[in-house]
């Protein structure tokens, strides 16, 4: 392998790791972060990623707005973050509501869920949400950690505890919890004990 080739294979990585990062969606505002176990007071396992049927998104803190990860503002659809049962409208009307339920691999996920337990999905051209009659346990790959895909100057703090982890420790509250019960009708959600929080610099 002679000098030149070793310059030009470096000189490709270190472009595909600018590229990759350039890619990257930047988000500047505050948004909700959920933690996994209503029970636990120190609210250890967190997540802030809401996952759908074909996008992922956080739920802008101020406005309750769905924004999926490449930061497209769903300014349609919104996540009632005082109600502790999460329910989501579109266009004023209900559809669905979050929730935790274990994804296909096991992982307790934070889904948009459909009435009949089903992940919801969005429209690629329209972002109209859809029933995509898929059960959450037919998911694979989930994520719950927005910082890992997205450029925010909210992931970069460490949480005082020195590990880059986006949060605040003073406002790192505990939000919504597991529940496998649905309700049986848009009026009558599940009660999560709901508090939300933000990711915040120091």
């Amino acid at each position: 392998m002679t000098l030149r080739s070793v310059f030009a294979g470096v000189a490709a990585l270190v472009l595909t790791v600018m590229v990759s990062s350039s890619a990257r969606a930047q988000i500047n505002e505050d948004w909700a972060v959920f933690c996994v176990d209503a029970s636990d007071p120190d609210c250890v396992e967190t997540c802030d990623v809401v996952t759908g049927a074909n996008q992922d998104f956080v739920v802008l803190f101020d406005t309750g707005y769905l924004t999926t990860l490449s930061g497209t503002v769903l300014t349609d659809i919104v996540v009632d973050l005082d109600s502790p049962a999460l329910p989501v409208t579109y266009l004023g009307e209900p559809f669905g509501f979050l929730d935790f339920r274990n994804d296909g691999e096991g992982f307790a996920t934070l889904f948009w869920l459909s009435l009949t337990d089903t992940v919801v999905g969005i429209d690629s051209f329209t972002s109209e949400p859809f029933d995509s009659n898929q059960f959450t346990n037919q998911i694979d790959g989930t994520l719950c950690d927005a910082c890992s895909e997205v450029v925010s100057t909210f992931c970069d703090d460490d949480g005082g505890d020195g590990g880059n982890d986006g949060f605040d420790d003073a406002l790192n509250l505990c939000g919504a919890g597991l529940l496998d019960v649905l309700a049986s009708a848009m009026i009558a959600f599940p009660v999560l004990g709901f508090v939300s929080t933000r990711r915040r610099r120091i």
